[in-house]
């Protein structure tokens, strides 16, 4: 069994979706859709008539006569369905854009009927590791394609260096896990990469990484901030959340905003130390 294989490792940019929407995560949306605005026990059949009419003539600019929304005197949507599944990842966005507003009014207009449609899409897309959520009724994208671009490189630089390439694909793979993702230990093989790639530069197989650190400072001439930086990361990692320890009752939780932080940085890190310092 090849190593990806047995840890189920995808590439980052798969895993993140950063410029597409898989078919689970598709779907899941479309399923929000359908619970929320298709769904006649929340907006009754008045209120899904209107709502079909304004997709069909405002949202779709198409001609308000030719709309066809009955079928044996039940509503038909099908027209709204085929145009979501063959639309683009960035249509799809875009739709989810404007029903997050069009959520506002109504619920003015149902008052007591809360509509929680954005609540609903965000849970989706933190479940489903989408590079975008919903904040402020626009869809931002929290996921850079230079974050992106820094954890591809270091998969790719460490190829000849095995132990740190293995814990790189290691941390993504806990960090993607969508049934279980398990953040702690993700953090603790991205900081374990970096452990990796000093002993490797500093030629000490036995050192911590800060005595690791230390040892290219001197040999190397790192910048001592630097050096600092990353043995302040590797305290925040012994420290909070259990992440090397046992956890302990007041410690912080860490999830996925922590865990994509340590990943991109290390594999920064990673880069620049090999660019810089690799002498073989």
């Amino acid at each position: 069994m090849k190593f990806s294989e047995k840890y189920g490792y995808s590439p980052i940019r798969d895993v993140l979706q950063v410029e597409s929407i898989n078919e689970d995560l598709q779907n899941l949306i479309w399923n929000a859709i359908l619970d929320t605005f298709l769904n006649e026990k929340i907006l009754g059949e008045d209120g899904l008539i209107s709502f079909l009419e304004y997709i069909w003539s405002i949202y779709l600019k198409k001609p308000a006569d030719e709309i066809n929304i009955y079928n044996y005197n039940s509503v038909n949507y099908s027209f709204f369905k085929k145009y979501y599944f063959n639309s683009k990842w960035f249509e799809k966005y875009d739709l989810i854009q404007e029903l997050c507003y069009l959520q506002e009014s109504l619920n003015k207009h149902f008052g007591s009927k809360k509509i929680k449609f954005k609540d609903k899409i965000n849970q989706i897309l933190k479940m489903e590791l989408s590079a975008y959520r919903i904040i402020s009724d626009k869809v931002i994208q929290i996921t850079k394609e230079e974050e992106i671009i820094e954890v591809e490189e270091a998969i790719k630089n460490t190829d000849k260096y095995n132990s740190v390439n293995q814990h790189l694909k290691v941390a993504i793979s806990l960090f993607s896990n969508k049934q279980k993702p398990d953040y702690r230990n993700s953090i603790k093989e991205s900081i374990s990469a970096v452990e990796s790639i000093c002993k490797i530069i500093a030629r000490k197989e036995d050192a911590t990484l800060y005595d690791a650190l230390k040892e290219i400072e001197t040999k190397h001439a790192i910048h001592k901030a630097l050096k600092n930086s990353f043995t302040s990361l590797y305290g925040f990692t012994s420290g909070a959340g259990g992440i090397r320890h046992a956890l302990l009752e007041n410690d912080i939780i860490v999830g996925f905003e922590e865990a994509k932080l340590i990943l991109v940085s290390s594999s920064a890190f990673i880069n620049f130390l090999i660019s810089k310092y690799d002498t073989n």
